[in-house]
C-alpha cells in the first residue's frame, strides 16, 4: 500500500514540475514562472528600457508652439509613459499647453537634442530624439491628446505649492502614446499664446521603447 502511494505522488509532482519548466520565461518583459505549487511568480521590476528627459527651467519663445518634441525611432516603436508641465512667473498666470500626437513630422525651427538619461546606464542609448525649441518650427500634422490650463504661480510670493500637471499613459487600460518611425512625434505645445512675463517652466517627457 506504501508503494502504492509513493508512485501516486510521484506522478502527481510531474506535471507540476512539466508546467515549472514549459512556462518558466524570461527575456524583455521580464521574469515570470510557475513555482512547484503552481503558484506564478513575476517580477514587473524593469520590464522595459525606460528614458526620461527633464529641462533645465527656460523660458518659452514669444508665441511658442511646439517647445519640446520626442521623435520616434526607425528601429524602436516609442511608447510614452508620462508628460509632466510646471512652471511660475512674475505674477500668477494662467498659460495653456497641449500635447500634439504628430503623425507628420515638424520641421525647420531652431532646435537643440538634449541627450535623455537612462532609467537604468545597462540600457542601450535611448531611442527617440528630443527637441528643445528656441525659435518655432513649421508645425507637422498632428491632432491634440490632451491640454490644460497650467497655473503659473508667483515667483517671489507663491500663495500656493506649484504642482505639476501630469498626464500617465498606460496606468489602467489606455494605451501609452505610441510612436512608430520617425515621421511620428509628441509635441509639448503652447498654442502660440503670449508666454506670461517672467515665465519659468519645467518639462518633463519618460518613455520605454519596444523591439
Amino acid at each position: 500500500m506504501k508503494k502504492i502511494l509513493a508512485i501516486v505522488a510521484a506522478i502527481a509532482v510531474v506535471p507540476t514540475i512539466a508546467m515549472a519548466a514549459a512556462f518558466s520565461t524570461t527575456g524583455g518583459y521580464g521574469n515570470a514562472v510557475i513555482n512547484s505549487s503552481g503558484a506564478s511568480y513575476s517580477d514587473t521590476e524593469g520590464l522595459k528600457p525606460t528614458y526620461s528627459y527633464q529641462s533645465a527651467a527656460l523660458t518659452p519663445v514669444a508665441t511658442a508652439t511646439d517647445v519640446v518634441t520626442l521623435t520616434g525611432s526607425a528601429s524602436k516603436t516609442i511608447r510614452v509613459t508620462k508628460v509632466c508641465v510646471s512652471g511660475v512667473a512674475t505674477t500668477a498666470a494662467v498659460y495653456d499647453v497641449f500635447l500634439i500626437k504628430r503623425t507628420v513630422a515638424d520641421t525647420g525651427g531652431t532646435s537643440t537634442t538634449p541627450t535623455p538619461a537612462q532609467h537604468d546606464s545597462n540600457d542601450a542609448a535611448a531611442a527617440g530624439t528630443v527637441n528643445l525649441y528656441t525659435a518655432n518650427p513649421t508645425l507637422g500634422t498632428g491632432v491634440a491628446v490632451g491640454g490644460a490650463h497650467l497655473v503659473l504661480t508667483d515667483a517671489d510670493t507663491p500663495v500656493q505649492h506649484n504642482t505639476p500637471t501630469c498626464w500617465n499613459f498606460g496606468d489602467n487600460a489606455d494605451e501609452k502614446i505610441a510612436l512608430r518611425g520617425v515621421a511620428q512625434q509628441l509635441a509639448i505645445n503652447h498654442g502660440g499664446a503670449a508666454v506670461p512675463t517672467g515665465a519659468s517652466m519645467l518639462y518633463t517627457v519618460e518613455w520605454v521603447s519596444e523591439p
